[in-house]
């Protein structure tokens, strides 16, 4: 099955006045470690219950075979980083718009940070990914590079199709639980004469491990529309993608210029319990805490300890719930049930 999810993209920064947080001059101070590498490994977990996310923040952790390193030391011939967003163990898919999505076998340049106070590991999360197709080199959002000096000059036609996720197969449990699929597996098992039971054993035998959700930028197109009327002329034209070689170029030529790397970065781990605050625009002090605290509270103030100040990066993350929320009411938070 293949789902997909509308979503406006975010600034590309082209305009000079963001030059300085949107070029590779930029991109590459902030680095720590830059590698070229393609995904060979998908897991997600939930960090640990807190007050307000008694069932913990969805992550991502992606595993990297590397391929070249442009900057900085690597752990070992692979890398893998846990990302804010992903699915949710229940059937649910919790979505940041500013943090990347990943498949297998897809192949990129990023830029990873040490200071990972926000959470994720690259700078600016998804401004720190790039994507690589046939040597061409296109933003996190799959819209082609054709300027790496000053700034990052991004334009031209967009790759939805680089927009996907790769989500593991839902337990048949979790199934028989949603109305809507346990009426078509009743239906099913009444037109086929298998028990629910044969049903689960063909499921688990015959249905893939995982599938993808594609996750783009087109808009819903109202009925009625007329599309027989002249287009009208750009107001920039851009030329092809920068090759991959000519992007390597230009790192390594800003990584001469500026400072070492600070930090080293470590690969995580999936199988370690890990805490994140809720997040909060509050400047976090010191906490005493009191003899009588529950398990949620007491991760919640680790966590806290442990990131110092929080910056908000995204309005989005103040509300965090994983509980379903209709689309209506949060744009930027979507919930499939595959």
């Amino acid at each position: 099955m293949q789902s997909s999810l509308a979503h406006s993209p975010t600034n590309l920064q082209n305009d000079p006045a963001s030059a300085k947080t949107s070029g590779l001059e930029f991109l590459v101070g902030e680095s720590d470690l830059i590698i070229f590498g393609e995904v060979i490994d998908i897991q997600y977990r939930n960090s640990q219950p807190t007050r307000e996310q008694p069932q913990g923040l969805p992550h991502t952790f992606v595993t990297y075979k590397i391929r070249e390193t442009l900057r900085g030391r690597t752990p070992g011939e692979t890398i893998t980083l846990r990302v804010p967003g992903g699915a949710d163990g229940s059937g649910g898919i919790y979505m940041e718009t500013t943090a990347p999505i990943f498949a297998r076998n897809q192949a990129d340049i990023l830029f990873l940070t040490g200071d990972a106070v926000t959470g994720c590991p690259l700078v600016n999360c998804v401004d720190g990914r790039f994507r690589v197709v046939d040597n061409r080199v296109f933003n996190g959002w799959g819209i082609p590079v054709v300027e790496a000096t000053e700034r990052l000059r991004i334009g031209g036609k967009p790759r939805f199709d680089l927009n996907v996720i790769e989500l593991p197969r839902p337990s048949f449990e979790l199934l028989l639980k949603q109305p809507e699929t346990q009426r078509i597996i009743q239906q099913e098992s009444q037109r086929t004469g298998q028990s629910i039971a044969e049903l689960q054993r063909r499921y688990e035998t015959e249905a893939p491990a995982a599938y993808r959700v594609g996750y783009g930028f087109q808009a819903a197109v109202a009925a009625g529309d007329n599309f027989d009327s002249p287009e009208a002329a750009p107001i920039e034209t851009f030329g092809p993608p920068l090759s991959l070689s000519a992007f390597f170029e230009a790192v390594r030529q800003w990584n001469n210029r500026v400072q070492p790397p600070q930090s080293s970065i470590p690969s995580a781990d999936p199988n370690k319990p890990f805490n994140v605050a809720d997040p909060r625009l509050e400047e976090v002090r010191a906490v005493t805490v009191p003899d009588q605290i529950t398990e949620e509270e007491k991760n919640d103030v680790q966590a806290r300890e442990g990131e110092g100040q929080i910056r908000d990066l995204s309005p989005n993350l103040r509300d965090l719930s994983p509980q379903p929320i209709s689309p209506e009411l949060r744009p930027d938070l979507r919930r499939i049930n595959p």
